[in-house]
């Protein structure tokens, strides 16, 4: 576990690198493996009749 608050300058200066990288390496990893959904237009059809026909678009609660 890394001492985040460290007196030291140049260790406190290398835990900020080291956090830096490592969250720019996740970020990239996220953005890589998000997938692409393109959804069929059938089931974007069903998902909006079924969005017309439910109580919540017509301002009613169950």
């Amino acid at each position: 576990m890394l001492n985040l608050f460290s007196d030291s300058p140049l260790l406190a200066s290398c835990q900020a690198s080291l956090m830096l990288i490592f969250g720019v390496i996740m970020l990239l990893n996220a953005r890589r493996s998000r997938p692409n959904l393109q959804w069929h237009p059938e089931y974007r059809q069903l998902l909006t009749k079924a969005y017309d026909n439910s109580p919540y678009a017509k301002g009613n609660k169950l």
